[in-house]
């Protein structure tokens, strides 16, 4: 009975020791995992998203340049904060003499544009964020047509935004007065 105790009580220890290796041993997958793939993929989302990104963004601004109609001149023009594009392209925004422009860029490339004329604008709202040198500021522009949604762009630059609004205020009063 002695000797039957000793080995129940070995392989109590065994089963313990055993609980501890595999612990350990995922322990150790996942710092390899981590070592040998999320740190280097995290590596190159991050040289992906910082490196030229400053080519990239006058590139985006200059994309509006390119959709300019006849006599159009750009009034002022910003891009969304880095903060708001680590998951997706940077949106850009314009006002130019006729209307607002907002360019939505795709992650391979091409750009979705949305407009309003100075004369289909409702109404324009502008908030600041708490943040405001990371995170700027909100733009918000509601068309006329009731079915249209509210285009928005957040995180411009807060001296832009607050630009923009006022332009914004401004032409949807002189519109309101005609």
């Amino acid at each position: 009975l002695v000797g039957m105790h000793d080995r129940v009580v070995r392989g109590a220890k065994m089963k313990g020791i055993m609980s501890a290796l595999a612990f350990a041993s995922v322990i150790i997958a996942g710092s390899l995992f981590t070592m040998f793939i999320a740190v280097p993929v995290l590596a190159l989302w991050v040289i992906l998203i910082f490196a030229g990104a400053e080519g990239r963004a006058q590139k985006a601004l200059h994309q509006i340049k390119t959709t300019l109609m006849t006599d159009e001149q750009i009034v002022a023009q910003g891009i969304q904060h880095r903060i708001f594009g680590l998951f997706a392209r940077r949106v850009v925004v314009a006002i130019t003499n006729s209307r607002i422009i907002i360019v939505r860029r795709g992650i391979l490339g091409g750009f979705k544009m949305s407009d309003i004329q100075w004369k289909d604008l409702a109404d324009a709202k502008l908030e600041q964020n708490v943040l405001e040198n990371i995170c700027g500021s909100n733009l918000m522009f509601k068309h006329l047509n009731a079915n249209a949604l509210w285009m928005a762009v957040d995180g411009i630059d807060t001296e832009t935004a607050s630009t923009i609004f006022s332009r914004a205020q401004s032409e949807e009063h002189a519109w309101e007065e005609n």
